[in-house]
Order: structure tokens, then sequence, then C-alpha cells
């Protein structure tokens, strides 16, 4: 290893290679060389258990990958039995517990505190065979396993981890209870047959002595699994009281606020949604016991069928002693639009999901509106035009309601918004929702805000309208659409039998439809109409 680095800093500095530096070819020593040691100490310290080179080989291996392996399929298996379980929040950077993924995924950039771990635990390792060789039998240098008391921890560690990963791939492909448990019985029994298998190094295994340990585990883990259940330590119902709560994050990722934790992050980071106003820590409390209210509701359909409007909460309390309390949830938006409409009608809701309430209008330099269908668009460079467009859209996003706010319409089209980036010299493009579908890519030193161009922003329409440009940027009836068909969709039909069903007969001849031509109900038609979804029944389809 030490060659190596010594032959490829002679071999730039000889060429004069200057996208490689001699920084970087000492962080890949010091990770290679702390690999090496981890690599090799571990393989010396499994040696001392097994006698069998393969198996030497696999262990070493799991003896690296089982802090993130088991770490992560605990926290999936928790997620299934504890409602509200922030497995998103937990799961992240879990390769970091693991030495072999930390250091292959660490891309030169492992930490000082990561390379004194590593050494800490070579050292203890070295000490760990060294007293292993000592009290190992002589006579068991052959055996799968030398000592007795390791037996029974690999056995049942296999049993627990194998019976842990087919049940969540059950959960995962199934979604149900009942074959999660069939997969817990059977990788748990798989594990067991195996693991005794290569104990004995024969197949003829199956004798009742040797499966009593099988039950002893199965009663075991069957009494973990109710104490779970049960939420025995009031996971599931614990809520945190309004005067004990400092502030709340409450967004649909908890992106943002892991983001925040990572010393490497830069100036362009995701702002975090956290609410500091008691009225709104009140309503989000108010959310919050709902939801655990309707937890058995919820529980009883695990896949949220595609009609429903879902909604992704993510929840972190910090309190006032330092705490943080985390829960994830996926809703039923409309179950909860009593609890959701004065979270999502406030200033503080609104000023964390619009990045447009977050600018300065005499900062921007450009406002291009542009139609949802079509080409029909307009470019204000003006900047008394801009600041006054932008400060009507801002107000009418201030005045929306949640109705409005979660109204499913297509919009008449998107504003993007052309600023000056103040934190960055290459620009970068940010999009307010994923409801945009523009891709415009802004000049260099400059960012894009993107806003949909709702139907309720009747401020920003008036103002249109003032200017003269209203016609410019919107679909009219009567002059870009001369006539629309209602069409049927019958129930029980899907989109190829529908499109075969159109293909079959005149388009304009075909029962089941309406042409409309008037002015008036085209309007209608463009004011209402949606984008299509499944639903459970018939529908007319614009």
């Amino acid at each position: 290893v030490m060659i190596t680095a010594l032959v490829t800093w002679a071999v730039i500095t000889g060429l004069k290679i200057d996208f490689v530096q001699g920084q970087d070819i000492l962080n890949w020593l010091k990770i290679a060389l702390i690999a090496n040691l981890l690599l090799f100490s571990s393989t010396v310290a499994v040696g001392m258990i097994t006698g069998m080179s393969a198996l030497q080989g696999l262990l070493t291996y799991i003896l690296l990958l089982v802090p993130s392996g088991l770490t992560l399929l605990v926290l999936h298996n928790l997620k299934m039995y504890l409602y509200g379980f922030a497995y998103d929040y937990f799961s992240v950077d879990l390769e970091r517990l693991s030495p072999l993924l930390n250091l292959t995924y660490a891309d030169l950039n492992v930490k000082n505190s990561d390379i004194i771990i590593y050494l800490l635990v070579s050292l203890g390792l070295y000490f760990v065979g060294r007293y292993l060789y000592r009290v190992r039998p002589i006579e068991a240098a052959g055996d799968a396993v030398t000592l007795g008391p390791l037996r029974l921890l690999l056995k049942y560690s296999v049993t627990f981890c194998t019976m842990l990963l087919v049940g969540s791939y059950f959960y995962s492909t199934q979604q149900s209870m009942a074959w999660t448990y069939a997969g817990y019985f059977l990788g748990a029994l798989l594990g067991y047959i195996l693991i005794e298998i290569l104990f004995h190094k024969s197949v003829h295994i199956f004798t009742w002595q040797r499966f009593k340990g099988l039950g002893v585990y199965a009663v075991i883990a069957l009494a973990l699994l109710g104490l779970i259940r049960a939420d025995f330590i009031g996971y599931e119902t614990r809520l945190p009281q309004i005067d004990e709560v400092k502030y709340v994050y409450l967004d649909y990722s908890f992106y943002p606020l892991l983001q925040a934790k990572d010393e490497s992050r830069t100036a362009n980071q995701a702002p975090q949604a956290i609410y500091a106003d008691r009225d709104n820590i009140a309503h989000i409390l108010d959310l919050h016991r709902e939801i655990i209210a309707k937890r058995e509701e919820a529980r009883s359909i695990p896949l949220i069928e595609q009609n429903i409007r879902q909604e992704r909460i993510c929840l972190a309390y910090q309190t006032n002693d330092g705490n943080m309390l985390f829960r994830y949830y996926l809703i039923d938006s409309s179950k909860f639009a009593e609890q959701l409409k004065p979270i999502y009608e406030s200033l503080e809701y609104k000023t964390h999901k619009y990045e447009v309430l977050r600018i300065n209008p005499a900062d921007a330099k450009l406002v291009d509106i542009r139609s949802q269908e079509g080409n029909k668009r307009v470019s204000i460079t003006d900047p008394q035009l801009i600041q006054e467009a932008i400060a009507a859209l801002q107000n009418d996003i201030k005045m929306q309601s949640y109705e409005e706010m979660t109204d499913t319409r297509p919009p008449w089209g998107y504003i993007e918004i052309t600023l000056p980036d103040k934190h960055t010299d290459t620009g970068a493009v940010r999009a307010e929702s994923v409801e945009s579908t523009m891709e415009t890519t802004p000049k260099k030193g400059y960012y894009n805000v993107t806003v949909p161009w709702r139907k309720s922003y009747f401020g920003l329409e008036g103002w249109l309208q003032g200017k003269g440009l209203y016609n410019q940027v919107r679909l009219l009836p009567g002059q870009d659409i001369v006539h629309a068909f209602i069409e049927y969709f019958p129930q029980g039909m899907d989109d190829a039998e529908f499109r075969i069903m159109k293909a079959d007969q005149d388009f304009e001849e075909k029962p089941g439809q309406l042409k409309v031509t008037e002015t008036d109900k085209l309007e209608l038609c463009l004011q209402n109409y949606q984008e299509y979804q499944k639903t459970k029944g018939a529908v007319y389809m614009v």
C-alpha cells in the first residue's frame, strides 16, 4: 500500500497531473491502511472461533456488516409494529455503523473520529483473537465453531437475523401481517436448520432433541413480538404537553432536518420547516392527537388506495429539556382536513412551503409566465412590473384557504422568477413544488423559483388583466379552444380498453359523450377539468 502511494505520487509529480493532489494520496493511504488493518485483525480474530476457512471468510464479512445490517432489520421490523415509528429518520447513514461500508463509500472523506474508533476496534480484536487462541481446545481446530458458548450465540443470532429478513421481505411484498408471521416462521426455521447442518456437517439433524432449542426460541420471540405489538411502553400514544415543547418540525420528509445535522452541508441546504408559534404548535398537537386516535383504522388499510390524497407527516418535537421526539405517518388527508386546515392556512406554514414568500421582489430580474398547455407566454423585465406581479402573487398565496391549497385542478400555467444567487456563482434550479414541469436552466449566477399559477390566484389574474397581459398567457375559450368533448368512462374499464373503444368508433359519433362549443361552457370546462385519475366509479372526462 505504501509503495503504491509513493509510485502514484511520483507519477503525478513527474507528469504534472494537477487534478490529483498530494493530499488525495495521503487520504487514500490513510483509508487503505486502516481498512487493511481492520480486515486483517477481524480475520485473525474470527479464525480463532472457527476452524473452517470458508466459514472464516464468511464470518469476517458478517462481523463487519452486522452493525449496519442488523440495525436496519430491527428498525424495519419496528416500523411494522409501532405506528408512527420514524424509520426514515433513524435509517439514514446506517452504513457508518459498518467499517466495511463506511470505508468503501467514504470517498476519501473518513472522519478522524472514525479512524480513531477503527484503530481501537483493531486493537481490541487483536487482544480478543490472542485470548481466544489461548483458550480454544486444540482438538476443536477443525470444527465450524471452536468454543461452546459461541455456538449458542451464533446459532440464535443466525436464526434471529433470518427470521427478521424473511419477515421483512414478506411484509414489503404482501403488506400483510399474516404473511409477515409466516415469513418469521419460515425464516427462523431455515436459519436454524442451516446452522445445525453447518455445526454437525450433516443433513441428518432432524431429531426432536436438536429442535428443542428452536421451540424455546419461538416462545421467547412470540413473547417479545407480543410486547412490542401491545406497545407496553406507550410509544404510539406518547404526546408531549404543549408547555414542554420548544418548537416542532413538520414536513413531508426528514431530509432538511438530517441535512442540517450534516457537517458538510452547503449554504444552499433546504430550509427547515420549524414551527415556533404557540398557536401552530397547538394545532400540530391536535393533528397528532387525532392521528393517534385513528391509528387502528389506519392499520387495517396498510396500502392507501391511489384515488385517495395521501399525506406524509414527519414530526420532530424539540422539548425544553433538550430531548427530541420523532414520528412519521402516512395519512388519508381527507380524514384530517379539520386539523390540517388551521396549519395550512397559517403564514408560518406558507412561508415554509412557498419559497416565493421568502424572496424580496426587488431582487428579481425576470418573471416568466407560461400557459399549462399550448405555447402562450409572457416575459416581464420591467423592475416595477416585476415587483407588482410578485407582490400580487405573494398576496394570493397568503390569502389562500386550505381548500384552495389542496385543489387538484391543473394550474393555468407556471410562473418562473429569476433571482441572483447570493450563495454560489454556479447558479441552481429550485422548484417551488413537484407540480412544476418547467425545466429551464438559469444563467450563471442566478437561480429560478417556479410557482404554479393556480386558478385561485385572483389577485394575479386581475393584475394581468389590468396590464393587458392576461390573454397572452391563458388558454381562452373560443380563441384557443373551439370545442371540447366530454366522454363517459364506464366503470370497470381500464385504460387500454378505453383506448380500443375510442379507436373502434368514430370519435364524434360515439355514444356516451357530449360536444361542447359554447364559450361560457368551454370556460366552465377549463375552470373545472382535472387530470385523469383512476376512481372507484364511472366518470366523465373532458
